[in-house]
C-alpha cells in the first residue's frame, strides 16, 4: 500500500507523510506484567492511533512496538499536529491489569515528508533517525 500511495503521490504532485511511532519502555510491560499485557498495550495503541486518523491514511505494524502511518496528500506541519493528538490520546490510556494495576503508556514519535526522490526505505530510516532522537532526548515526545 505504501509503494501504491508513494506513486500516486508522485504522480499527482500530492504531499505524502509518515509517522513512526515507538512505545516508549515497552520491554518493560512483557517483563512487569507479563506477554498477555503487553498485547494488551499493542492493541490499545493500535486502536486509539486508529480512532486518531482518517480512513484514507494507512497504519501498519512495523516491528516488536512500532507502528508507522502513512498519511497520504498531508504536508508535514498537519502531519506534526496529528502526531501530537496521538501522543496525547495514547497518554490519557489506562490499561487495567489484573483487575486492579493500572498501566499507563507513553510513545515517541517522529514526522517525516516522504519525497518522491526517496525509497520506502529510506524515508523509514530517515524516521528512525530522529525517532531515536526523540528517545535520546526523554521519550514521550514528537521530532521532526
Amino acid at each position: 500500500m505504501a509503494e501504491s500511495e508513494h506513486s500516486r503521490a508522485r504522480r499527482n504532485g500530492a504531499p505524502l507523510s509518515l509517522i513512526l511511532l515507538d512505545i516508549d519502555h515497552f520491554k518493560s510491560f512483557n517483563d512487569d506484567h507479563g506477554h498477555l499485557v503487553g498485547d494488551q498495550v499493542l492493541t490499545a495503541v493500535a486502536k486509539r492511533t486508529q480512532d486518531e486518523v482518517r480512513k484514507s491514511d494507512v497504519l501498519a505494524r512495523f516491528g516488536g512496538e512500532e507502528f508507522v502511518l502513512l498519511m497520504p496528500d498531508t504536508d508535514l506541519e498537519p502531519t506534526k499536529h496529528k502526531a501530537e493528538e496521538i501522543r496525547l490520546g495514547i497518554g490519557e490510556l489506562q490499561i487495567t491489569v489484573e483487575g486492579e494495576t493500572v498501566v499507563s503508556v507513553n510513545v515517541s514519535l517522529d514526522v517525516a515528508n516522504w519525497t518522491s526522490e526517496q525509497s520506502l526505505n529510506e524515508a523509514l530510516d530517515q524516521a528512525d533517525k530522529a525517532l531515536y532522537r526523540a528517545k535520546e532526548s526523554g521519550r514521550n515526545r514528537t521530532e521532526v
